[in-house]
């Protein structure tokens, strides 16, 4: 009799605990998806910014400079 009672038991603690892994397993795949989504849209949301603020640039860079020349050519390879 006890042993069929520790067999009963350990079935039921067996499902239980399979039960248990089950959700847990299930909680973690709808984590991970949800945190793929949300880098996947802030990935998109990036590049979007990116792509339109390139689109406006109409490939023209504007900057400014100035020709700095030496004093002293003693380092300057060119002259012979």
């Amino acid at each position: 009799m006890q042993r069929w009672l520790k067999t009963a038991l350990a079935a039921v603690a067996g499902t239980a605990l399979l039960v248990l892994g089950f959700f847990f397993a299930l909680f973690a795949l709808a984590a991970a998806g949800l945190l793929i989504a949300v880098l996947g849209l802030r990935w998109w949301w990036i590049a979007r910014k990116v792509r339109r603020t390139a689109g406006t640039a109409e490939g023209v860079v504007e900057g400014e400079y100035r020709v700095v020349e030496r004093e002293n050519d003693e380092y300057d390879n060119r002259s012979p």
